[in-house]
């Protein structure tokens, strides 16, 4: 038994990119884009396209498909580049909403 909650306590989260510090500020996943600009300010670079995929709905930072039909959806990704002690995130936003977050190497000097 003990060894059992040793691994369960040595094992990484499950969801441990999701989230990262923007000053005092978490951002997470299932945040509206302009909550994310309200906390880390504009992105230091940012893309648009257009994607078809099944309509979703957010609830509690989790996406839910709601119909069968696919429908067309602006994504955007942004990257912040935070300067050379920190490290650089990359951001997806699926209709407003914060669906993806992935660290990149450290940033650079500003």
């Amino acid at each position: 038994m003990a060894l059992i909650a040793l691994a369960g306590a040595l094992a990484p989260p499950a969801r441990g990119g999701d989230s990262f510090y923007c000053g005092s500020r978490v951002v997470t996943t299932g945040l509206s884009d302009t909550d994310v600009r309200a906390a880390c300010g504009d992105p230091d670079e940012l893309s648009r396209e257009r994607i078809l995929r099944r309509p979703t709905v957010w609830r509690q930072g989790r996406p839910i498909v709601v119909g069968s039909e696919e429908v067309e959806v602006p994504v955007e990704r942004w990257r912040y580049d935070f300067g050379p002690n920190r490290l650089m995130v990359a951001l997806r936003f699926e209709d407003g909403v914060l669906t993806e977050i992935r660290s990149l190497g450290y940033g650079h000097a500003r």
